[in-house]
């Protein structure tokens, strides 16, 4: 009963994926890119699961639109992971300093009991986020499944892990909190 109920979940956010590429385009006016293929990745799972969108008012990290964000050169730290036609540029940013910050590229996939995670790829550390130096991060968002996550570690040594997503309702970018439940594959210096 639960493969069937997370069969059909997956096949809604598909379709509500299609939906929303076929009626919305994307910030810079251009058509959003088809949902990936859903496979199962040969290694490195994670085993993650997205949960609701973080509350600004009390996460220090936030995602904004590069344009909205009128930085000035020398101002922000900048990655290029993607350099394809339909590239964004995205900026995190926070309010106080974060430590062992990662990007990553977040790979859905049907895990074995048909319920939807997610295989990380990291991409980028660094050792500090600061609130005087953002990151710039040139990436490529596709469809309704997140497929950019990022990391960090709180004052408490608790890894944070979000997902970034593109809101169907206004074009916002959304963080997102998930769980991970295979803590050996943690993002950290020593893993990189």
């Amino acid at each position: 009963m639960k493969r069937k109920i997370a069969l059909c979940l997956t096949i809604l956010m598909l379709a509500s994926a299609a939906l929303t590429a076929c009626g919305k385009a994307e910030k810079d006016g251009s058509n959003l890119p088809t949902v990936p293929d859903i496979s199962v990745p040969d290694n490195n799972v994670t085993g993650t699961h997205p949960q609701e969108p973080v509350d600004p008012a009390v996460e220090p990290l936030r995602v904004d639109w590069e344009e909205d964000m009128k930085l000035k050169e020398g101002e922000y730290t900048w990655i290029n992971p993607d350099e394809s036609d339909d590239a964004v540029r995205i900026v995190f940013s926070t309010s106080s300093t974060l430590h062992h910050v990662n990007f990553y590229k977040l790979t859905p996939y049907e895990d074995e009991n048909g319920e939807l995670d997610f295989k990380e790829e990291s991409l980028w550390y660094q050792e500090e986020l600061t609130p005087d130096m953002p990151l710039l991060v040139q990436t490529v968002f596709y469809g309704d499944l997140p497929n950019n996550g990022i990391s960090y570690i709180d004052s408490e040594d608790n890894t944070r892990k979000f997902a970034v997503s593109i809101s169907g309702e206004d074009g916002s970018l959304i963080l997102s909190a998930y769980d991970v439940y295979d803590e050996a594959t943690e993002l950290t210096p020593e893993a990189q």
